[in-house]
Formats: C-alpha cells, sequence, structure tokens
C-alpha cells in the first residue's frame, strides 16, 4: 500500500506541475505602434454560467483597458471563446482604437476565424460575427 501511495503522489505531483507549466506562457508585444487584445472564457457552477475577459495593452506592455463579463447560460468552449473574442472586439470598437491584435488560447477558434468554412451553428455565427470585423480593421 505505501508503495502505491508513493506512486500516486509522483504521479500527482508531476500532473501539478505540468499544468502549472503550460500555464507559463510569456506575454509578447505586439509589431510597434499597435496594441494586443489578449482574451480568454471560464465556466462557473458547473456549466451553467459563462464568462469572458480581455486585456488590452500596448506595444511595451503598458495597461490601455480590461473587462469582463457574465452570461448565464450553457455554452460550448469554442461558443465560449469565440464569445469572449466578439465582445472583446464590440469593445475596441466602442472605444475606436486601431491597429489591435487580438489573441486567444483556443487554437481551434483561431483555425475557424483563419478558415473559409461557413455554417449555421451559432458557433459558426460567432466567427462569421468575428471574421465582419476583422474585415473593417483588425488581425488576428
Amino acid at each position: 500500500m505505501w508503495n502505491e501511495w508513493c506512486d500516486a503522489q509522483r504521479t500527482t505531483n508531476t500532473t501539478q506541475l505540468n499544468e502549472q507549466e503550460q500555464q507559463l506562457h510569456r506575454w509578447l508585444p505586439p509589431r510597434q505602434g499597435w496594441l494586443k487584445c489578449n482574451v480568454d472564457a471560464g465556466f462557473h457552477n458547473d456549466g451553467s454560467i459563462t464568462s469572458g475577459g480581455w486585456c488590452i495593452r500596448d506595444d511595451v506592455g503598458q495597461f490601455i483597458h480590461a473587462g469582463s463579463y457574465w452570461l448565464n447560460g450553457k455554452y460550448s468552449i469554442l461558443e465560449a471563446e469565440a464569445l469572449a473574442i466578439l465582445e472583446a472586439m464590440k469593445v475596441v470598437c466602442n472605444m475606436n482604437l486601431e491597429h489591435v491584435t487580438f489573441e486567444s488560447d483556443s487554437q481551434s477558434v483561431v483555425a475557424a476565424i483563419q478558415a473559409n468554412h461557413v455554417g449555421v451553428s451559432n458557433f459558426s455565427l460567432l466567427i462569421a460575427s468575428i471574421k465582419s470585423l476583422l474585415i473593417l480593421k483588425y488581425t488576428f
């Protein structure tokens, strides 16, 4: 039993270290004269509440603006990540900011934004809305 407990502790500690390492990403600035908006989504209360947040910084890392929101309702992870990007983009538009790069940790959402796929799901509609705003003046 002692050996099994020791093995379990080693596995748990290794898993915790791997999870912590995955979150230790260094922020990279946008090109000179641009802003970067980092975006993320989250879930609370067994997924019945979805939240999103963003932080805008300039090319030297100076804080410009941040925001967040909470929505009642269950969204898929992809929908929540896309919704967070869309909400951040709306705020950036309302602030009349230009030369803004958006960054998300969701590779699937980024791939969908960069793809030519068109669909009728909620996720596809969110992606279409993001693409419409990107056409105006932003990069991803």
